[in-house]
């Protein structure tokens, strides 16, 4: 059995025989990755990969660099400092030395949020360490702010958090909830 046979679409031959695909060129923004040989057979170089800091995941690359980078200019650290403050006057919790992003990674300071504007939205907090558990404390706080009417629009995605990725989007839905 083959493949479809025709001039520049890709063919596969089964048994063992030579399977060919062309040439793609995949362009976004200003990134661009070639894959396959140019005109004259040759493998294109590779481009060196740059680093840009995604969180406390370290250093990405390609994509995810510069979705990173994007983030990070549209970051608003006033808008951090506000809700710092409120979540703080609200619950009494205290950042401390840990990151914004730390502070609220375990789920455990939003959950005290949530349950301090309306008491008892989240039955149990985990106070465990475990990444499943914590990224449950998340998901209650997620529901609790859907409860209260927050928009879906305005919530973030629990990895949002969980990898410190996005963490305007999980301002954004403090702010909402406030």
């Amino acid at each position: 059995g083959g493949g479809l046979g025709t001039g520049g679409a890709p063919t596969f031959v089964s048994m063992g025989s030579a399977q060919t695909m062309p040439r793609t060129t995949v362009t976004h923004d200003a990134l661009s990755v070639t894959r396959g040989a140019d005109a004259a057979g040759a493998r294109p170089a590779a481009a060196a990969p740059t680093a840009a800091p995604t969180g406390s995941r370290g250093g990405g690359y390609g994509l995810d660099a510069e979705l990173a980078r994007k983030a990070e200019m549209n970051y608003d650290h006033g808008a951090e400092a506000q809700v710092r403050e409120w979540i703080r006057q609200v619950t009494g919790e205290q950042q401390g030395s840990a990151s914004f992003g730390e502070w609220l990674k375990n789920g455990v300071v939003l959950c005290k949020l949530i349950n301090a504007i309306k008491p008892g939205t989240v039955a149990r907090i985990n106070n465990s360490t475990m990444p499943f558990k914590c990224m449950e404390n998340t998901s209650n706080f997620l529901r609790g702010c859907r409860t209260l009417g927050v928009s879906e629009h305005d919530l973030f995605e629990t990895v949002d958090l969980w990898e410190e990725k996005d963490l305007g989007l999980v301002i954004k839905a403090i702010m909402a909830l406030g």
